[in-house]
């Protein structure tokens, strides 16, 4: 079974209306639970460089990365019918939030088992 990662990094484009967008995310993210495939999805926000929220956001990031993590052993047929779930709630959800600003996507294969610390004694 291969793991992978979908990573969208996305925003409101209206700052007024960023808690509006985030519930509308939140439901849009509770539902891929049901597509194949998918095990989990967390939402993260920004907070700025090194932590700081003063700090400006950098240039090519989003307020928001959603994560979501896929176990299949074919990826083209579980992205194909991931892709059809995700067209179809649209038209149920009336299309995209009208204020949602998609900055970048990525499909990511995990290619070595993860690492963790050890534990202390």
């Amino acid at each position: 079974m291969e793991k992978w990662l979908w990573m969208v990094h996305q925003e409101s484009n209206d700052p007024l209306k960023q808690q509006e967008f985030e519930d509308w995310l939140d439901d849009h993210m509770a539902h891929t639970l049901t597509f194949p495939g998918v095990v989990r999805c967390t939402l993260y926000r920004n907070r700025g460089r090194r932590g700081r929220p003063e700090t400006k956001w950098a240039e090519c990031q989003a307020r928001n990365l959603s994560i979501y993590e896929i176990e299949t052993d074919d990826i083209e047929k579980t992205w194909e019918l991931i892709r059809q779930q995700i067209d179809e709630w649209h038209k149920i959800k009336e299309e995209w939030h009208p204020q949602h600003k998609m900055i970048y996507r990525a499909l990511w294969q995990q290619v070595s088992p993860p690492k963790e610390r050890p534990a202390k004694k």
